[in-house]
Parts: structure tokens; sequence; C-alpha cells
């Protein structure tokens, strides 16, 4: 019988393996300034690849560890108006759940888990907020975790292509 795995769609300060390490293993985030338990699994995800999710992301609320800035949410109202980029990473059930619990831990924003079909017979997950929240153009540093993470994970992207994506998602 083959192992249970999911493809985690990670479309915010995921996309940088750095920072999805330490969701995994746990310790401290110099991104965000901040420690994480990590996974009881702490073993690094089996695949990573870029991917491309069919709704669009735009950012939201105020976070105290991005510089009162917004964070990435996708909007599943417009599914047909847009696509976020993402990074799918191939890792446990128990993982996925384990960095949606993490990154609830202070607001519990990420309520909503999204399925988004199959990808080498694996399921697609990623997780969202169930209700829109107010649109917040995120700080410096979260555009600058979100550039590094676009680069690594597109590397084909041009410095324009990041930056017209990611000014694109402050205004929806």
């Amino acid at each position: 019988m083959a192992k249970e795995l999911v493809w985690y769609a990670a479309y915010g300060g995921c996309l940088l393996r750095e920072r999805m390490a330490v969701f995994l293993k746990g310790g401290y985030c110099r991104h965000s300034d901040r420690m994480y338990p990590g996974c009881l699994n702490q073993s690094p995800p089996l695949e990573a690849r870029p991917y491309t999710i069919g709704y669009p992301m735009y950012f939201g609320n105020r976070s105290e560890f991005w510089e009162d800035g917004g964070v990435a949410f996708l909007d599943l109202r417009f599914e047909d108006r847009g696509s976020t980029l993402a990074r799918a990473y191939l890792i446990t059930p128990e993982q996925f759940e384990g960095v949606r619990l993490q990154m609830n831990a202070d607001h519990g924003w990420y309520d909503q888990v999204v399925d988004l079909g199959e990808l080498e017979g694996y399921p697609i997950r990623t997780f969202t907020s169930a209700s829109p929240h107010p649109c917040v153009p995120p700080g410096n540093r979260y555009k600058e975790l979100l550039w590094r993470g676009l680069k690594e994970s597109h590397p084909k992207l041009t410095e324009l292509d990041i930056r017209t994506y990611i000014g694109g998602a402050i205004i929806l």
C-alpha cells in the first residue's frame, strides 16, 4: 500500500523553502522573527515543484509580525479571475495539518482547507480564510519574503514579472 501523502500548495511565505523547513522542523524563523514548534514528523518534503492555483491572491488583515501589513489569502469568490503562483510540497497529511495549525496559532485566519484536485495521484490542498478580509498592502519584510520565494520557486520570472505579480495582488 502506498504511503498517504498530500501536495501542499504554498502561496505565501512558504514559497521559500527555508521558511517551509521552519514550519516542518521547528525553530527560529528569521523572516518573521519568531519561534515555531514544528511538526511531529519533521522530515523534509519528498518533492517540491512550481504550481499555479486557479484563484486570485490578495493581501488582507494586519499582522503585527509583518510590520502591521497584510498577508496573503486566496479569494475563493473569483475562481476565473486570476491565478496565484505557488510551490507544491509533497508531505504527509499530518504535516499539512501541522503547518496549518502553526499558521493559525495567533489569529486563526487560515480556517478553510481548499481542495485543488490531484497531481500524480495525490490530492493538492492549500488553506485560506473562509471569508474575505479587508485589503491591506503587505509590509516590506513580507514583500521581500514573497520576492525571494517567487524567485526561488519560479526561477524563470523576471524582476518585472515579480513586481507586477505582487503589485497586482495588492489591489484585488
